[in-house]
């Protein structure tokens, strides 16, 4: 008997079958799952870099700390956080550099009480002055570089994004200055859960950190509110993410002055001519794009100690620091101005933003031991209008929390949809219940200070529609 070999057009049909059992294989994994499975790396690659963050701090006897970012892609609405164009990272920041004065104060918070080594917030105070480098976010940007351990870690773009990077989202909220507690929000949409809030009356999903040119002062945009004082510069609102104009902060001796603002011209030097510019630094250029979260000035960050402990590193705290004064001669009032004016807040002690009672975020850290970042996949479009709570929450889902304890301890949760305690239900069980326990002092984040304390803990590990509808982050 004879054997033949294959034709070239059987072996072209055979390809062909193989080929289309490959694709049903490869068809037969649905697209969630591989959501699911970019989600889940991102998680593990932070938690693996906050460990790393640890280990370095513990080895190394010096403090660590893990820096984050975010920004929209330029032309997005900045209603819907997004990472299309690779604008979410995170990196690792580490001692300060060998030519940085050893003489400047190294603050967490700008304040005498919390102490550490990474690159200052500000430089030498005295009499409530700035009296050394840095007195600018410009100049606390360079000493930021000179800290930067390895490169960034970016969420792969289009894939994986940034949700929440704290518990809750205060927006533009007020302040009571005899209780420095947190009052309720003038505007509805807040405060916003780590998950958002959805608006079953407009259809619409407020994330956190959203941005929205019809909320004055929302999305931690620092542009200013109407309620800001007579120093506050009212900076031109985004567009489609970018910066509108160019801003410059001019000082003088090195001391920073507020040209442009609206303080009365006889108590304030005339401006540094454009001409000089030594004394001008550029805090941002128009239509460049705007960053959320500016990993450079360390808006946001978890400290890691050389005692194997962990801290939160503040809300913004270089745009909070209450002492960058006018360094112009004795005469010259002392007034707060530039960088303490971009951030939200309201106008108290002649515009003073304090970094404590003023967070534009918040954290349940007293109760959950810690601090979490969510992840979820990124979105194709800034589609924020879902005709119910649960297809908003199809939207953010796969969701994953990277847990970061006082401790040290690094954990990866998966959030469920299924809650996981028993008959008890989540709380606030209708959305509205939030203003008047905002102004009693609930939730019990180290920003409130409120007596009306609720019992349980937070809700950390689920969402359903129902909490994503009512606002619901506690276990009551």
């Amino acid at each position: 008997m004879t054997h033949r070999g294959f034709t070239l057009i059987e072996l072209i049909v055979v390809l062909a079958i193989l080929v289309t059992l490959m694709g049903l294989v490869a068809g037969s994994f649905p697209r969630t799952d591989l959501r699911h499975q970019a989600v889940k790396a991102a998680a593990e690659e932070l938690a693996a870099t906050c460990r790393q963050a640890r280990a370095m701090a513990v080895g190394r006897a010096t403090t660590t700390a893990v820096v984050f970012h975010i920004e929209n892609s330029p032309g997005s609405s900045g209603r819907v956080l997004n990472n299309r164009s690779g604008g979410h990272w995170y990196r690792l920041l580490g001692p300060r550099g060998a030519t940085q004065s050893q003489s400047l104060y190294h603050r967490l918070y700008s304040t005498a009480t919390t102490v550490d080594n990474l690159p200052p917030i500000t430089g030498i105070v005295n009499s409530s002055r700035i009296t050394g480098r840095p007195y600018t976010l410009f100049q606390y940007a360079e000493y930021n570089a000179s800290g930067w351990q390895g490169p960034s870690h970016v969420l792969p773009a289009g894939r994986v994004r940034f949700l929440a990077l704290s518990d809750m989202d205060y927006g533009d909220f007020g302040y009571n200055a005899a209780g420095r507690r947190r009052v309720a929000s003038g505007t509805a949409s807040y405060p916003r859960p780590w998950f958002g809030w959805y608006d079953s009356v407009a259809q619409r999903l407020h994330a956190w950190g959203g941005y929205d040119p019809a909320i004055p002062g929302s999305g931690f945009y620092y542009w200013g509110h109407t309620g800001a004082s007579a120093y506050a510069v009212i900076d031109a609102q985004p567009v489609g993410s970018r910066n509108p104009v160019e801003r410059k902060l001019d000082h003088w001796n090195d001391g920073q002055q507020g040209q442009g603002s609206s303080g009365s011209s006889s108590t304030q030097p005339p401006a540094i001519p454009a001409s000089d510019a030594r004394n001008l630094d550029v805090l941002y250029a128009a239509d460049s794009p705007r960053p959320l979260i500016n990993g450079t000035w360390r808006d946001v960050s978890l400290v890691f100690t050389a005692e194997g402990m962990v801290e939160w590193g503040g809300c913004l705290p270089g745009r909070h620091c209450k002492m960058f004064w006018n360094n112009f001669p004795a005469v010259v009032p002392a007034v707060n101005r530039g960088a303490a004016e971009r951030c939200n807040g309201q106008a108290t002690n002649s515009g003073v933003i304090d970094e404590h009672a003023q967070a534009e975020m918040g954290n349940f850290d007293v109760d959950s031991g810690g601090w979490f970042i969510t992840l979820a996949p990124d979105v194709v479009q800034d589609v924020d209008s879902f005709p119910d709570a649960a297809k908003a929450l199809d939207s953010l889902m796969p969701m994953y929390r990277v847990f970061v304890s006082a401790l040290g301890e690094v954990r990866v949760i998966q959030v469920s949809r299924v809650p996981k305690f028993g008959a008890t239900s989540p709380w606030p069980v209708a959305a509205n219940d939030w203003a008047a326990q905002l102004a009693g002092g609930f939730p019990r984040d180290r920003h409130l200070n409120g007596t009306a304390q609720p019992v349980g803990s937070p809700i950390t590990d689920f969402i359903t529609p129902g909490m994503l509808q009512n606002r619901s982050v506690w276990k009551k």
